[in-house]
């Protein structure tokens, strides 16, 4: 007994003695002394993967946590000269604006869209380093989200009429909530920035905001090029993009990624729904009506 409850305690170091004989309490002894030893193997073999899997482990928080460092600093390093580059970028724009420098507008746009597009990766690099790191923070207060939907509607009409496309907003007069309102509004830009981007000229883009008991859900649907459903997690991975070139376009992949985190920081859920390529795409989140304010906490 003394043998089984250390056996019971994974205390190996004690076995029972050889009865000689052929009797059964002979082989019995032979048979639990050899059942000692396969348990012995087996513990000493799971406690070397586990030491493994910890080893692994370490080595793979250690990697996420110099990742977050690179982005943060590459973010910081790529933003600090930002500021002086738009200040003299300001001064050319008035300089060519004048008669007799016609030539050099064009280049001059091309410089100011493509420092715009720096701004949005830096800012987006800092979103991300500050959601991996449990620092990214939401200042909630009351805000009407029909205000918001369709504040963020009316914001894009003028790049949807360009694309050919129509856009439109449903909702309540009025659904107040306790959020942070430009991070909402962050994730309504999110979604229909891409819903322009792909949908073909002539589509539909429409925004729908609903509410089921203390919780509000926004959608936005499309009826462009769709995705695989199997893909659709994917997108909500950072620098994601998927490996198909009817949706290949310029990104680091991160607003998705980004748009997540700040759903979920709201205590809410976030998703993508599409039938297939060619079928549209609806994106869509929901949040509660009063949300938590917690500590930081990056996406899972």
């Amino acid at each position: 007994m003394r043998v089984m409850a250390r056996v019971a305690g994974r205390d190996f170091s004690e076995k029972p003695a050889i009865v000689e004989g052929e009797d059964a309490l002979a082989q019995f002894t032979i048979g639990f002394r050899f059942m000692i030893e396969d348990l012995e193997r087996a513990h000493f073999e799971l406690e070397r993967e586990r030491e493994e899997l910890k080893a692994a482990n370490d080595r793979l928080q250690a990697l996420d946590r110099a990742k977050t460092h690179l982005i943060n600093s590459a973010a910081h390093e790529l933003g600090t000269p930002l500021t002086p580059i738009k200040v003299q970028l300001h001064m050319l724009k008035e300089r060519v604006s004048q008669p007799g420098f016609e030539t050099l507008r064009p280049g001059v746009e091309m410089v100011d869209r493509n420092i715009g597009r720096l701004e949005v990766l830096v800012r987006d690099m800092l979103d991300v380093a500050r959601l991996e790191s449990g620092k990214l923070e939401l200042q909630c207060e009351r805000a009407d989200l029909a205000v918001l939907g369709r504040d963020a509607v009316q914001t894009f009409d003028a790049l949807a009429s360009q694309a050919g496309l129509s856009l439109s907003f449903e909702g309540p007069r009025e659904l107040w909530a306790t959020v942070d309102g430009k991070r909402i509004v962050q994730v309504l830009f999110n979604f229909l920035s891409n819903a322009i981007k792909f949908t073909p000229k002539g589509g539909r883009i429409a925004m729908a905001l609903s509410r089921r008991a203390d919780v509000a859900e926004f959608a936005v649907v499309d009826d462009g090029v769709g995705i695989e459903p199997a893909d659709a997690d994917r997108l909500f991975q950072p620098f994601s993009q998927l490996q198909d070139p009817v949706r290949a376009r310029p990104g680091a992949g991160l607003g998705l990624y980004i748009s997540r985190g700040l759903v979920e920081r709201h205590g809410g859920n976030i998703w993508c729904r599409s039938e297939g390529r060619g079928q549209g795409s609806t994106f869509g989140f929901s949040i509660p009506l009063r949300a938590p304010l917690g500590p930081a906490s990056g996406p899972a």
